[in-house]
């Protein structure tokens, strides 16, 4: 191959025994639960059709070239005799209805089943194996029954199995068919993991934002009094109360707005797909079906989200130079390289530079209303992706990393592990809304109020120059020209010295920052963070604050 292809991921899948098993407890609790007898139908020809059990929310049944899973149990009409079923082979049988492949009686016999209905269906010879008969154990002009169950039905590269539609199950088969090189296939699967996975990390964030303020249950007087005693013993006892309000307060929201397509059935496929992973596959999946201007599309925009993963840049170099597939503008990528409080930032820019000052004035405060919007949304759902990988016990996962939790680890250091991890995606998140079409924009966020303090300034705004000018200095107090600014407007234009107040939003945005830094430093190396100037930066070998 002359592109580099996307990395191959294994879909986990249990194995033959234990779907063995599970199937026979299954078959066993059904036949308890069945419904009351159905009267047989006469399908003509001598098929024979009666439903066994159906469930009450079936809407749509198997159809011709839908590609079905059933188990089944054959016996011969007139004896009773087995002679065979599908429990044999540890696996339901699969085929593609109502082509002829697979006799008569059963080709005809199965249509319309809906999933987990069991039927009976009996037939004669002639749509069976007619005069011949089959083997050792099917006779000469035999009438056959077959019980079967539908286990599985898939149309259109999807399946009508309400919890195998979910985006994870669509994407771990989207995987599978990759990896069998059926990329059409792969496509169709693929392509609706992207709406339905934003829809879910927007229900679950609203989730996360709903219940961040939930508090304590109400206790009446013997709980008062019952937590204050053990609270003096166990420090820790209101907080895991308040964790465990919170908890069920997601979930609740959770099972309410998360209907069959958006929800989690694997852990340990979301890390692929928060990471947006699904494009580097779709970018190598069309172009093998000759399709290299969707595949560049979907190249450039995993790219922009991962401009350093060696792979993706291969890829896109390969359709640069030799397809020829220069981008000309933004427009041609599957998601805009920008969010909307970015596009406002770049709008307020350019008109500033044009001297067009209420525009631009109004571009940019738009620009910073939603900057707290997006900063607020990509930082709850940091909960959110720590939650799904936790809960399997084995890893956790945050901003595209495998962590490991030890099978045996206390209370404290499971959450200490908990708040690093979620700490790392906070700070993570100053990174991803101040990245545009690709690029990351340092000190994105006090650009905004030095564009603002100028601005404000031209058209007359005193007060509102100097608390831009305050909040500027907030985030880069050593910058020398903003103190010379400063000292203009106070001995200048006399602004009293108390109008140079930042604001408050933009105090409690650093606020936030300080200490997501000060809980991800304290935990991985076990000290209070030490501190240089007055900005506060600590000693790592990058600089937290450019964030801002």
């Amino acid at each position: 191959d002359t592109i580099v292809t996307s990395p191959l991921y294994g879909v986990c899948t249990w194995s033959g025994i234990e779907m063995f098993g599970l199937i026979l407890i299954g078959w066993s609790i059904v036949s308890l639960a069945a419904a009351g007898p159905v009267a047989e139908e006469d399908w003509g020809d001598g098929l024979k059709v009666k439903v066994l059990y159906r469930p009450d929310d079936c809407v749509e049944g198997a159809k011709a070239h839908d590609v079905i899973h059933y188990h089944y149990v054959g016996r011969l009409f007139d004896t009773g005799e087995e002679f065979g079923k599908s429990f044999d082979y540890n696996t339901p049988y699969i085929v593609s209805l109502g082509n002829g492949y697979i006799i008569p009686g059963m080709d005809r016999g199965l249509i319309g089943t809906c999933l987990w209905e069991r039927r009976r269906i009996t037939f004669p010879a002639s749509l069976g194996y007619g005069q011949a008969g089959a083997g050792e154990k099917i006779p000469p002009n035999a009438t056959l029954t077959f019980y079967i169950r539908m286990v599985k039905i898939v149309r259109n590269g999807r399946t009508l199995d309400p919890e195998e539609q979910s985006f994870v199950s669509l994407y771990a088969e989207a995987t599978n068919s990759y990896t069998l090189k059926e990329y059409n296939n792969a496509i169709a699967l693929m392509e609706p993991v992207i709406p339905l996975h934003q829809e879910y990390r927007q229900r679950s964030t609203s989730c996360l934002q709903k219940c961040r303020n939930t508090s304590l249950p109400s206790l009446n007087e013997q709980h008062k009094a019952l937590l204050n005693n053990v609270t003096n013993r166990i420090p820790f006892v209101r907080q895991y109360l308040l964790m465990a309000a919170r908890g069920r307060c997601v979930s609740e929201c959770k099972t309410e707005t998360l209907r069959a397509e958006l929800k989690v059935t694997s852990n340990l496929l979301m890390e692929d797909i928060n990471s947006a992973r699904y494009y580097d596959y779709l970018q190598y999946l069309y172009y093998q079906v000759d399709d290299p201007v969707e595949g560049a599309r979907c190249a450039f925009t995993y790219y922009f989200m991962h401009p350093h993963e060696t792979s993706i840049q291969n890829s896109v170099e390969y359709y640069q130079t030799v397809l020829k597939m220069q981008p000309k503008n933004y427009t041609i990528y599957r998601e805009p390289g920008s969010s909307p409080q970015q596009t406002h930032y770049t709008t307020g820019s350019d008109a500033y530079h044009k001297k067009e000052w209420l525009k631009a004035i109004d571009n940019f405060e738009a620009s910073f209303k939603l900057y707290k919007v997006d900063l607020d949304q990509c930082q709850a759902y940091c909960e959110d992706v720590f939650y799904i990988n936790v809960t399997g016990w084995q890893f956790g996962m945050i901003s595209g990393q495998n962590v490991h939790i030890p099978d045996m680890m206390d209370v404290y250091s499971l959450m200490a592990k908990a708040v690093e991890m979620v700490a790392e995606c906070r700070v993570e998140c100053y990174r991803k809304v101040t990245t545009i079409n690709g690029v990351r924009h340092k000190g994105y966020l006090a650009s905004i109020f030095n564009f603002l303090q100028f601005a404000y300034y031209t058209v007359g705004r005193l007060n509102d120059a100097a608390v831009c000018v305050a909040s500027y200095q907030l985030m880069e107090p050593s910058d020398s020209a903003m103190s010379r600014n400063s000292l203009f407007y106070k001995s200048k234009m006399k602004i009293p010295e108390d109008r140079f107040v930042p604001r408050q939003d933009v105090v409690t945005l650093f606020h936030q920052h300080e200490m997501d830094l000060f809980l991800l430093e304290y935990i991985r190396s076990g000290a209070l963070p030490k501190k240089k100037g007055v900005r506060g930066d600590t000693s790592k070998s990058f600089d937290y604050h450019s964030e801002l």
